[in-house]
């Protein structure tokens, strides 16, 4: 990045001959400590909406957002930021990329959370992210829906089909509010019926209503025991996941830019020996290790949208 102000401020001191100890003390110091990035002077960045669907897609996004996204932004759980967290590392950060100011002058992050699940969505809002993400982004249905979402047609046709207009409408306020939306990164897994048949009609949408932006897919797909790996973890616990899976690959294959499939046992058998701290909620430790890895892996990957090029 351009080092702002300090080799404009030498070169003007060398050609008009002034010899200011301070303006020469200010020199050096601009030019060896390249000014920190904030929302207003960071250079253009590139907007990301993230969407996470289903019980898995809400677990890690409210771990990437808790334990990766925030720490390394240097924003705390109640939106605001903390200047005394600034190190090397945070000159080329690009806050903007996932987060919306708010007129109070906190952040929010651009997610949405979609689940027809009251339960889980109700958990995440008690949990640390509570003064982080505005009650609006949370998605949840009022239908009832007799199948409980698990199979891909009763997600994708049934009660669940009533959130579409309200998360379409929660995604074209956050897109409106980007001044330069790059796409948008779905967390999900394939294995259900809400991560599999409504995560197949929304990207069938956002093709429509957003034809020309990137759609990155975390996607975690089901995995069994094989004849020659009979020790294989599995998460499984439906005997629908595979067709689930099955049903969702003709969207994936037409509307999604990139997809980075995640089997749920190979995770599981990376993450068997990580422990999860003892202020891990119990709900959350059997997947502690795996949300972890994920978080990571999607932390890395957004990487170039968060920090400007060198």
């Amino acid at each position: 990045l351009p080092r702002p102000n300090g080799g404009l401020t030498m070169l003007r001191a060398a050609v008009l001959g002034q010899s200011d100890p301070e303006l020469r003390r200010r020199s050096v110091e601009l030019a060896r400590y390249p000014q920190k990035h904030t929302l207003s002077s960071c250079p253009k960045p590139r907007h990301l909406i993230l969407i996470h669907i289903g019980e898995a897609g809400l677990r890690i996004g409210q771990h990437l957002w808790q334990n990766a996204l925030c720490p390394e932004h240097c924003v705390a759980m109640d939106g605001t930021i903390s200047t005394s967290a600034f190190g090397p590392d945070t000159d080329t950060l690009l806050t903007e990329s996932i987060f919306s100011e708010t007129q109070k002058g906190t952040l929010v992050p651009r997610c949405v959370f979609v689940d027809p699940d009251n339960e889980t969505i109700e958990q995440i809002q008690r949990g640390p992210l509570r003064n982080l993400v505005h009650p609006a982004q949370y998605i949840t249905s009022e239908e009832p829906d007799d199948c409980n979402g698990q199979t891909w047609t009763c997600a994708m046709y049934g009660g669940p089909r009533a959130m579409y207009p309200t998360a379409l409408d929660a995604l074209r306020r956050l897109a409106d509010s980007c001044e330069n939306l790059h796409g948008f990164v779905l967390f999900r897994s394939a294995s259900g019926g809400t991560g599999a048949g409504f995560a197949s009609g929304l990207l069938y949408r956002l093709a429509e209503l957003y034809p020309k932006y990137t759609v990155v897919d975390f996607c975690l797909i089901p995995s069994y025991p094989t004849r020659d790996n009979r020790t294989q973890g599995t998460l499984s616990t439906s005997v629908v996941e595979s067709y689930n899976w099955i049903l969702q690959i003709p969207d994936v294959k037409d509307h999604v830019s990139i997809s980075i499939p995640l089997q749920n046992g190979k995770l599981l058998d990376l993450t068997r020996d990580v422990e999860a701290p003892m202020s891990t909620r119990c709900y959350e430790r059997a997947f502690f290790g795996i949300n972890s890895l994920i978080s990571e892996l999607a932390a890395t990957v957004l990487a170039s949208h968060r920090y400007a090029p060198a």
